[in-house]
């Protein structure tokens, strides 16, 4: 089989742990988020699939949410669709949901209810909960399973090796506080017992995962969300829980999500030493490069990932030090930085640019 490209891994800045790094990582996998955008994006996704697949060295594809633009219609086709796609990774494929596709919903052409839309999506892309989907399902614990917290299936947590992982449903639009079209005090009460429920449920999630990682002697946690757990009020109790957890922990940590639309690392995310920000490429023309993550079990940082070009020689990104940083030197194509354009306005919009 054609394997893709790489570049020069990224070595994460992250604490370090008295052992002695193996010959080669421990196992790896694919992140990808913000994707497809466009019709021509869609048109291009069973590329960068192929592309994955074949790489025999993924274990598993992680998608950071927002499956589609925020404008386009939110019908149980276009769901279907683009659940459709995604069922082509011959991979596990663990996905956590992004505002485009529920939250935003009352914005699309035409517009639909968000909380149908959000139950739409939970019952299709979680028709098991505890398993993922794609070609290769693998099995997951889901928050759902406890009868407190019975309608996140979305939160789910496994292990690999030495690396315990959680999804965090956290989206962009203010974490789903921003208002609806239109809408009516029935709505507003609606809107905010959901963004209630929720952001409690993500706090005792965040608390679980690392609870768990305690357990079983992880060497590493790897959080997946949408948006990134800003010091903004509706971010602020998940963003808190993940800092005094992560310090507690005081091993890697990764948080890594999309929503802005270009490729990000933080070192000393939350001003704790031991976690970095990873945010993905996104939007109009992403479907052109994934990121490549290594788990090395025995080596200091555990997490280090590398830029895929799609079908050609990537640039290769390195990180430099300070807060949100990063250098590139190109081998191959120019990578894609995606500027503000049409089709991702509303998302840039939303960034969040407060940093750690």
């Amino acid at each position: 089989m054609a394997v893709a490209a790489l570049a020069g891994a990224v070595a994460v800045p992250l604490v370090t742990r008295t052992t002695t790094s193996s010959a080669a990582p421990t196992f790896h996998f694919a992140l990808i988020g913000d994707l497809p955008y466009t019709t021509a994006d869609t048109a291009a996704m069973p590329a960068l699939i192929a592309d994955i697949n074949n790489d025999p060295d993924v274990q598993f594809v992680a998608h950071a949410g927002d499956i589609k633009n925020g404008s386009t219609t939110c019908a149980d086709a276009e769901l279907q669709m683009r659940f459709n796609l995604f069922q082509g990774f011959d991979d596990a494929f663990w996905f956590t949901p992004g505002d485009n596709e529920w939250t935003d919903c009352h914005r699309a052409s035409p517009p639909s209810p968000p909380l149908d839309r959000l139950a739409a999506l939970r019952a299709l892309f979680y028709p098991v909960p505890a398993q993922t989907t794609g070609g290769t399902p693998r099995a997951v614990t889901p928050q759902s399973a406890t009868p407190a917290y019975s309608t996140f299936v979305e939160n789910t947590m496994f292990h690999e090796e030495c690396v315990s992982f959680g999804a965090i449903h956290m989206v962009g639009s203010n974490n789903g506080t921003d208002p609806w079209t239109d809408e009516t005090p029935e709505q507003t009460t609606a809107r905010q017992a959901e963004v209630a429920a929720r952001t409690a449920a993500d706090v005792a999630w965040v608390g679980e995962v690392f609870d768990a990682a305690v357990a079983r002697g992880s060497e590493g946690v790897f959080l997946l969300m949408q948006a990134a757990p800003s010091s903004s009020a509706p971010f602020a109790a998940i963003r808190t829980e993940i800092s005094t957890r992560a310090q507690d922990f005081a091993k890697p940590v990764i948080v890594a999500h999309g929503d802005g639309h270009v490729y990000t690392v933080t070192p000393n995310y939350l001003g704790r030493p031991n976690v970095t920000r990873w945010e993905t490429y996104g939007a109009a023309g992403a479907v052109d490069q994934w990121i490549k993550v290594a788990v090395d079990c025995d080596a200091p940082t555990v997490f280090s990932h590398q830029t895929v070009t799609t079908g050609s020689t990537p640039a290769t990104t390195t990180t430099s030090g300070g807060t949100s940083s990063t250098s590139t030197s190109t081998t191959g194509p120019a990578p894609n930085w995606f500027p503000i354009g049409v089709a991702d306005a509303e998302s840039q919009a939303e960034r969040v640019t407060t940093v750690p």
